[in-house]
């Protein structure tokens, strides 16, 4: 499933966030959000609050996996019309 312009994106982790439950699971293990940002366009841009920039950036959603492909397993998106992707998955290691 594409992303559509604004889908809430989550990037995942199974480093626990003792302030919150696991969103979700890949493959039974845990994990929690860590980042959040927003679909732009339907070419896998998203509008995100880069930490590292320090400033809120728009950018590919694939090259920022890659770019921080330590940091994060996994995306969860929410689709505001309703309508749900198919599913949670894992991004395989990008490098």
């Amino acid at each position: 499933t594409k992303l559509r312009p604004g889908d809430v994106v989550m990037l995942l982790s199974p480093i626990e966030n003792p302030a919150e439950p696991a969103m979700a699971s890949l493959d039974g293990v845990p994990m929690w959000v860590w980042h959040v940002g927003i679909a732009s366009d339907v070419s896998g841009q998203w509008l995100v609050g880069d930490q590292y920039a320090g400033e809120v950036i728009e950018t590919a959603l694939d090259q920022y996996l890659k770019d921080h492909s330590d940091d994060y397993s996994g995306i969860f998106v929410v689709r505001p019309s309703g309508q749900k992707p198919l599913r949670c998955r894992k991004h395989a290691a990008m490098r």
